[in-house]
């Protein structure tokens, strides 16, 4: 579709990622999105902010499992914006 046609616009999010790909790695498997936002409760430690988000989006799709991967596609989506933001400002990481 890419190649064929030059609809470029449906997967400007997928080329973000391309660019930045080793730091995007780098950073998700330090797990630092949930790290961050975890740091932010109500009351006590185990109502954070992963959790409530977590149990929201479980009670919206009405399974644990839906619920899960909501979750771990917001946190993409976090991550190509992030990837977004680095190519703006032209910062890449190549081996």
């Amino acid at each position: 579709m890419v190649d064929v046609k030059l609809v470029r616009r449906p997967t400007i999010l997928l080329q973000w990622i391309g660019l930045n790909a080793l730091i995007v790695y780098a950073l998700a498997a330090c797990e630092l999105f949930p790290a961050a936002i975890q740091g932010f409760y109500w009351r006590s430690p185990e109502n954070n902010l992963v959790s409530v988000t977590e149990l929201l989006l479980q009670t919206i799709f009405h399974s644990k499992r839906w619920g899960k991967l909501a979750f771990v596609l917001l946190e993409i989506l976090f991550w190509c914006l992030v990837a977004g933001f680095l190519h703006r400002k032209g910062v890449y990481l190549k081996l």
